[in-house]
């Protein structure tokens, strides 16, 4: 059997379609109590990233490169959006409540921050790796652009800050 054989016979790939958003908002946003999760029309997300801030070192002889930060990606998520756009106020509202309202009096994080998990599932629809992203807010509403000449489903993109996140496997955090 050739190796092409062999890795196509194995291949157990996971499919990029199966998964879900799981949303915990805080009371301020839409009125909803801490804590009672919140289920969105997620069409799109980002399994979290990372990348690690370096700076140039040198004791003797050439430079090199050691790390002395981590950075997190921003978390992008996409929903379908109904015809009230509940969805879009929604993220507005919450927006809005960050910023004090148009007041610009900052509220603090732990008033206006949440947790975020990013569930990937199998064929079978069971939970295989699980992002719990901590201290979660929304830094950005993307424009929604609208056109005569489509006939699509309108989404609202959020993009989110957050402090950490980990990996959770069989239920376990990683």
């Amino acid at each position: 059997m050739s190796n092409i054989q062999k890795f196509r016979s194995n291949a157990d790939l996971a499919k990029n379609s199966r998964f879900q958003v799981l949303l915990f908002p805080p009371r301020i946003a839409g009125g909803r109590p801490p804590g009672e999760l919140m289920t969105l029309r997620c069409t799109d997300a980002e399994i979290s990233g990372q990348s690690l801030q370096t700076m140039d070192f040198r004791y003797y002889g050439p430079s090199f490169k050691t790390p002395n930060q981590v950075i997190y990606s921003d978390l992008t998520l996409m929903f379908l959006t109904d015809v009230r756009m509940t969805e879009r106020l929604f993220f507005y509202d919450w927006f809005r409540f960050i910023t004090g309202n148009g007041s610009y009096d900052f509220a603090y994080r732990n008033e206006y921050s949440t947790e975020i998990r990013v569930e990937k599932m199998d064929e079978r629809n069971n939970v295989v790796l699980g992002v719990k992203v901590k201290d979660a807010y929304p830094i950005n509403i993307m424009p929604m652009p609208v056109s005569w000449a489509d006939e699509g489903f309108l989404r609202t993109s959020v993009q989110f800050a957050y402090t950490d996140y980990e990996f959770i496997v069989d239920e376990k955090p990683r």
